[in-house]
């Protein structure tokens, strides 16, 4: 028998007592545990993705003015952008407006809602609001998401919806643009950056992994996530099963394989240490386009260690 198949055998068998893992386990052991973020999956969008509308947000605050090193504004160099990406959209989707910092406002200032067009044809008025809109306030890129987000989920278009945002990212109002650009996303829109200036872009919008810094807990589910703990020494073996979000599995300590149960599964690799505890946190959307999964180890004091702080 392989030794895949001997694990497979022995995942059954060892299920009941291997899932009873004992919470006083002794210290020569690891303890891990698993925590999954999980985003819709693409059945659950793709029946509505191609009804939501793409929604674009363009920065009109008076960085924008700027100079790029060819000559022209920031504010230009977003409007040419804006235009030539409403006209490059299929015909028939939707398209909504909104623009930060538009208002002559001495204080930082909500986003303004701007045309809608139903397809095409509707553009018209959209395309002259983009060459019109000039900087002239200031506002919080993150609370405009937010607002962004709130009213899409209130139109019922959140799943599937596409959100645009033309900005040179200089920050003036604060607020947490990972958080937000998080909560987009998890909630089954998809989120493009459109990067004008010098300013480097906030890590989470440059790289999907980044939001796992922003994202909250891992929300419960009413089918929840099982993992397993198998050795391939001196024998394959399963040594513990738990749920995602639940009890940490006394482990081993060495070299161990954390198998995740998603679709496909997950099955990650590596040492580990006695008298310490491993956290694996799974990112996973199957919506975004391409899927995306990304996983990385926290490492935490065991909690005896911890309840002996002062």
């Amino acid at each position: 028998m392989s030794a895949r198949a001997a694990i497979a055998v022995l995942c059954a068998a060892a299920g009941v007592l291997a899932c009873a893992n004992d919470a006083a386990a002794p210290g020569d052991v690891a303890r891990v545990s698993v925590e999954v973020l999980r985003g819709f999956s693409t059945e659950d969008v793709a029946p509505r993705e191609t009804n939501a509308p793409v929604v674009m947000l363009l920065d009109a605050t008076r960085s924008m003015i700027e100079p790029t090193r060819q000559g022209s504004s920031h504010w230009a160099a977003a409007q040419r952008a804006a235009a030539r990406f409403t006209n490059d959209l299929p015909s028939q989707r939707a398209i909504w407006l909104y623009e930060l910092g538009a208002a002559d406002a001495p204080h930082c200032q909500s986003v303004f809602r701007g045309s809608r067009a139903a397809n095409a044809a509707a553009r018209g008025p959209l395309l002259e609001e983009i060459g019109a809109v000039s900087p002239q306030g200031e506002g919080a890129l993150a609370s405009a998401l937010e607002t962004v987000r709130d009213e899409l989920w209130r139109s019922d278009a959140l799943m599937g919806a596409r959100v645009v945002v033309f900005s040179d990212f200089v920050p003036e109002c604060g607020g947490d643009v990972c958080a937000a650009a998080a909560k987009l996303i998890t909630g089954g829109a998809r989120l493009d950056v459109v990067a004008i200036g010098e300013m480097q872009v906030p890590a989470c919008l440059r790289e999907t992994t980044g939001l796992a810094e922003s994202l909250p807990p891992p929300t419960s589910s009413d089918a929840p996530v099982h993992f397993r703990i198998e050795v391939a020494k001196p024998e394959p073996m399963v040594v513990g099963c738990s749920d995602a979000g639940g009890l940490p599995v006394a482990t081993p300590a060495g070299r161990a394989t954390v198998v995740v149960e998603l679709d496909p599964p997950l099955r990650v690799e590596a040492y580990f240490a006695a008298g310490r505890r491993h956290v694996l946190q799974v990112l996973d959307f199957p919506a975004l386009d391409p899927e995306t999964r990304h996983w990385r180890w926290l490492d935490a004091k065991p909690e005896a260690a911890a309840a002996d702080k002062p």
